[in-house]
């Protein structure tokens, strides 16, 4: 497709499609807004590249069952296919991503188990609170009548 109608930069613009580094199809749209060109495609990874920058050129491949992939240029990835049908595949060019952290270490980073308690062992039998409650409160209790105010 073209959005502005006048084909692929006058059809100087080329989309290929390579399989296992052979140049298979060559395609661009001379003039207008769209354009067919239909593939026969054996089944594996192939690659396609749209060099070009300009953002009217855009693109759709269809199977047989309506499955689809579409995008615009530029484009330099991969896909695949399998009985006649579409599927996304690994990129190519593999995605950055930071180094991997340090593998975990043979050494605990802990101390070793002992078989000594650090803590004082416990006591062999139960022992009373202290100190022993009182039986009775220590304050006087409330009275019935009211307090006079001063």
């Amino acid at each position: 497709y073209d959005s502005a109608g006048d084909g692929w930069s006058g059809g100087a613009t080329i989309a290929e499609v390579t399989t296992d580094g052979v140049s298979r199809y060559n395609a661009t749209l001379t003039s207008g807004y769209d354009g067919v060109l239909y593939m026969c495609l054996q089944d594996g990874i192939h690659h396609l590249r749209i060099k070009a920058t300009d953002s009217e050129i855009s693109w759709v491949f269809d199977d047989a069952s309506g499955n689809h992939f579409h995008g615009g240029a530029p484009i330099d990835d991969a896909f695949h296919t399998a009985a006649g049908e579409l599927y996304g595949a690994p990129s190519i060019q593999p995605t950055l991503s930071a180094s991997p952290t340090a593998g975990p270490s043979p050494i605990p980073s802990t101390p070793v188990p002992s078989m000594v308690p650090s803590s004082p062992l416990p006591t062999p039998l139960p022992t009373q609170p202290t100190p022993s409650p009182s039986p009775l409160p220590s304050t006087p209790g409330p009275s019935l009548r009211p307090t006079p105010l001063p």
